[in-house]
């Protein structure tokens, strides 16, 4: 018990989540009932996928590829805003494809080996700049998160439907991120990153990419995410069960948490009513602001059948993945990812986070009252 207490002091969103899941079993009418239909609203296909993409990112670790990266990256430019704007830029264009979430998982860890023990303020600036990158640049296409994906499906809209809802929003995104870049002044001096000399293991990486592209292709739902979490799983345990040890299973407690709290909260015939006549004519306002609460992937599937206007919720719940921490789940990746360094400022970087992430949704808001 004392090691239970003592771990859930060291990971206190771990506990608050669970404390908030706990409530939300609390408050149904029916509590029998939700505590046998908690298990049911988790949604296996994305912890599956996280879990199986945090071990290839430590086996990419392990293998020494971050390290070959980073040296070649420096290789062509060592200054701080050559490297942010490359960086930012990849973290835009590659979640498209990968999702907002591999994006993270893959360049948060490499953005953090390349900055080594440069400036604090800086890398925590960074990684919250490739976030926010991460989370607009996946809006632009149906593969690019979850919650677009859903709607895509929901609304049974055509690729020439979906690209002219989200390519203006997502073309203005771009040009606010580098405008922001390109005014940030350099570091006084060059980044000096901390990276070791360990040679780079060529065959444990391309074992790490196949299994890399099997998840991706389990992403794209040509592979069953059991299947990938088999081959995933299995392949590390038997090769490498070192992996497995650094993947963070505080961040897959709470998903799990969360998921069982909206699918609590979502039960409630007062809560259904009440969106019904709220969302309405507000689309875009309710699903960016439900997204603060809940984060923008359950807000699409709690509000879509409460509208027939696809555009706006499309929109609404894409630029919600902006403002709150919990607004986009991607947000918690990269908190986490940079939260592990021994000199985290972790502080400062939510004030930053907070001030900047409301701000553009503030902006793409008022942006998205001009569109038709």
């Amino acid at each position: 018990m004392h090691r239970i207490i003592c771990f859930l002091r060291r990971e206190k969103l771990l506990a608050a989540m669970i404390a908030l899941a706990v409530i939300s079993l609390l408050i149904t009418a029916d509590k029998a009932a939700a505590l046998a239909g908690s298990l049911g609203y988790i949604d296996l296909r994305v912890i599956s996928l996280l879990f199986c993409l945090m071990a290839v990112m430590a086996g990419y670790r392990s293998c020494g590829i971050f390290d070959a990266v980073c040296r070649a990256i420096t290789a062509k430019s060592d200054n701080s805003k050559n490297v942010s704007l490359l960086l930012t830029a990849v973290c835009f264009f590659a979640s498209m494809l990968i999702t907002n979430d591999v994006a993270l998982l893959t360049l948060v860890p490499l953005t953090i080996t390349i900055w080594g023990g440069s400036d604090e303020k800086a890398l925590a600036q960074l990684i919250v700049m490739e976030t926010i990158a991460a989370n607009l640049g996946s809006m632009v296409t149906p593969v690019g998160n979850p919650q677009s994906l859903f709607l895509y499906y929901y609304y049974q809209l055509g690729i020439g439907q979906y690209l002219q809802i989200m390519l203006p929003l997502g073309l203005l995104s771009f040009v606010l991120i580098m405008l922001i870049l390109l005014r940030k002044q350099d570091l006084p001096c060059k980044i000096k990153p901390n990276i070791s000399k360990t040679q780079l293991n060529k065959p444990a990486a391309i074992r790490c990419t196949v299994i890399f592209v099997i998840c991706l292709l389990s992403v794209a739902h040509l592979l069953p995410y059991w299947l990938c979490l088999l081959l995933t799983g299995g392949w590390f345990y038997l090769s490498d069960r070192a992996v497995l040890r650094r993947v963070d299973y505080s961040l897959l407690g709470i998903f799990v948490c969360f998921f069982i709290i909206v699918g609590n909260i979502s039960q409630s015939d007062q809560l259904a009513a009440a969106l019904s006549t709220l969302i309405n004519g507000r689309e875009t306002l309710m699903g960016a602001l439900v997204s603060q609460v809940i984060s923008n992937v359950p807000a699409a599937i709690l509000l879509a059948p409460f509208s027939d206007n696809a555009a706006k919720l499309l929109i609404g719940v894409n630029i919600g993945g902006l403002g709150t921490l919990v607004a986009s789940l991607a947000s918690l990746i990269s908190f986490r990812l940079y939260g592990c360094r021994n000199s985290a400022r972790k502080g400062y970087y939510l004030l930053y986070f907070s001030a900047l992430n409301f701000a553009l949704l503030a902006v793409l808001l008022a942006a998205a009252t001009l569109l038709p």
